[in-house]
């Protein structure tokens, strides 16, 4: 639909609590011109794929719980990426153990 802003974001709420990933991927966007290509997960991986066209690097912060596999957080809680030549990336979060 054209829903924005945070009717946009309690209906991606929505359809990520019953598990429909792909209703998800459609109007998502980031700040600084990012978008939120594909997004899927399971019970221990989160994976975020995005596209950041003359981006050399983005912040992202994993929900409560969640990590990314060897890379260290910066003070503020943020993992920095690096985009790799190509604009389209993806990104995994695992579980953190309990």
């Amino acid at each position: 639909g054209g829903h924005t802003g945070w009717s946009r974001a309690w209906l991606i709420n929505f359809f990520a609590r019953l598990g429909d990933g792909k209703a998800v991927d459609d109007n998502l966007r980031a700040r600084g011109g990012v978008t939120v290509t594909k997004l899927a997960w399971n019970p221990s991986t989160i994976r975020v794929e995005l596209s950041a066209p003359g981006r050399t690097s983005i912040r992202v912060r994993p929900p409560l719980g969640w990590t990314m596999a060897g890379v260290k957080r910066d003070p503020q809680g943020a993992f920095e990426v690096r985009p790799q030549s190509a604009p389209n990336f993806a990104i995994d979060f695992v579980r953190l153990p309990d």
